[in-house]
């Protein structure tokens, strides 16, 4: 089934270069330019950054045709937004050809295609909670810790309080909040110190004298 693609007049006025052929007398520099310009510094050529900018200007799919070295580039265009990638294969670069130098083997073809699945399934969501899978990596976090025996009513202090690994109690962000505050109920040292082992404040009206 076929397809058309529609290009905004924005994106096509933007290629103001009038393309030339062989017959043209700088083709032959052009070409030098080119292909050197290629050869030490593929990547240069490829502005990945402006697969983003026409997804938000245009809001449309949007893919990169890389005529660049290796699978670096196109990987970079999938996790910037690209969603096609266009590229070059050959059976092996030694045949020859106008296009090998920056063509593909069916081997890094393999790898391509890789690649830019796992950047794709990489970019996720913006979510800074922790994922499932980390729960097995909580013994090389740091957490709180009580490391002195403390007696129900007794205050929390940084000699009985640590950040200590494993990561099975408080995260140490809450270190603040607890110091100075009282122990619920008496706990063992060694014991990871939770919500519920910190007494809750008793309140005081606003005259500062407390209720009779």
């Amino acid at each position: 089934m076929g397809s058309t693609i529609v290009v905004p007049e924005e994106v096509r006025a933007s290629f103001t270069g009038e393309l030339i052929g062989p017959a043209d007398p700088a083709y032959e520099q052009a070409r030098r330019v080119h292909n050197g310009l290629i050869n030490k510094r593929p990547a240069l050529i490829a502005r990945c950054r402006t697969v983003p900018d026409i997804a938000a200007r245009f809001g449309c799919v949007v893919g990169l045709s890389d005529h660049t070295h290796g699978i670096a580039v196109s990987v970079a265009a999938v996790a910037l937004g690209a969603r096609i990638i266009e590229k070059h294969v050959t059976l092996s670069r030694a045949d020859g050809g106008p296009d090998a130098a920056f063509s593909l083997e069916p081997g890094e073809l393999e790898s391509l295609v890789e690649g830019c699945r796992t950047a794709f399934e990489a970019l996720g969501k913006a979510d800074y909670a922790r994922a499932p899978s980390e729960k097995g990596n909580m013994v090389s976090r740091r957490s709180l810790y009580v490391v002195q025996d403390i007696a129900a009513g007794q205050p929390f202090t940084p000699e009985n309080v640590r950040s200590i690994r494993p990561g099975f109690g408080l995260a140490p962000k809450h270190l603040p909040d607890v110091l100075g505050k009282r122990a619920a109920r008496s706990i063992a040292r060694g014991t990871p110190l939770a919500l519920e082992d910190v007494a809750a404040e008793a309140s005081t009206p606003a005259s500062g004298k407390r209720k009779p």
